[in-house]
């Protein structure tokens, strides 16, 4: 599964640097996740340069859960809100939402039951 990861409001070039800095030095998601910058998907009526997102490919809902999990201990550690981006689905979140990374998962895969366990295709 492949989730695009950026950042809510504040500086965005600056806090997607160092989330993605932060996500590839995390030991855990070793082999796990695949982590890069691409370019993003321009909006249609704005003005100036895309804004990079980071890109993270994963193999199952565990690996995608972890890149959840990482993605917003350093995200929380900077007040930064996250948007996480698959399938067609975006999920916004809060540095102080309550929301599990088993619930972020499951709104992305686009199940409204978060109870779901499934193999993450």
């Amino acid at each position: 599964m492949e989730v695009r990861i950026g950042v809510d409001g504040g500086d965005e070039d600056a806090s997607l640097g160092w989330l993605y800095r932060w996500l590839l030095s995390d030991d855990e998601l070793t082999g796990e996740a695949d982590i890069s910058l691409v370019a993003a998907e321009p909006v249609p009526g704005g003005q100036g340069a895309a804004f990079e997102v980071i890109n993270a490919v994963v193999s199952d809902v565990l690996s995608l859960a972890g890149v959840i999990v990482a993605a917003r201990t350093g995200a929380r550690a900077r007040g930064t809100g996250l948007r996480f981006e698959a399938r067609g689905v975006t999920v916004i979140v809060d540095p102080d939402a309550d929301l599990t990374p088993e619930e972020i998962v499951a709104l992305l895969r686009g199940q409204e039951d978060s109870g779901d366990s499934g193999d993450g295709s």
